[in-house]
């Protein structure tokens, strides 16, 4: 089955791999920090409150007719609901860009230490800020960004998932 662009299948791995993202790599360190018990037990109670959210707002969508954050918040709260609603939409797509960010020039540092070290035959400390490595990474970042057919990404997503 086919829907414009890409198949149910390439959209189910794009979206699993989004998913999986790299806040995933943080769960084994916070169950780490709750323990056995407290970390499932959290896990399952945010869990509760997700679906609960999103049904709730499946709910309103339903019956104003809109299909927006934005748009069902204009309709519940008038436009200051709406603006809050852009406000925070658009802090969690910066937060969760900016996380990405900082998670790839993390694994890129990381790489490049062993090469800067056999580089850097003095010994004297020479390394890349992760800071300039996310102002190399953000135009590579943008031009990915502005790709419109998610096609050409299923292969990527598949291997990320596999990775993960």
């Amino acid at each position: 089955f086919k829907t414009a662009g890409i198949s149910r299948l390439e959209a189910g791995f794009s979206l699993a791999k989004a998913i999986m993202g790299a806040g995933s790599f943080a769960l084994p360190w916070a169950f780490s920090q709750m323990g056995y018990i407290a970390g499932p037990l959290c896990l399952i109670i945010l869990l509760g409150i997700s679906i609960y959210s999103l049904c709730l707002l499946v709910t309103c969508a339903r019956s104003t007719g809109k299909h927006s954050y934005v748009d069902v918040a204009r309709s519940a709260f008038g436009n200051k609901g709406a603006n809050m609603a852009y406000a925070a939409s658009l802090s969690a797509s910066l937060g969760v860009c900016g996380s990405y960010l900082v998670f790839i020039a993390a694994n890129v540092q990381s790489l490049l230490a062993p090469i800067l070290s056999k580089v850097d035959k003095d010994d004297d400390g020479w390394s890349v800020s992760q800071a300039a490595l996310i102002l190399l990474i953000l135009p590579v970042a943008i031009l990915l960004s502005s790709v419109r057919d998610m096609k050409r990404f299923a292969m990527a997503s598949l291997v990320g998932d596999i990775a993960v």
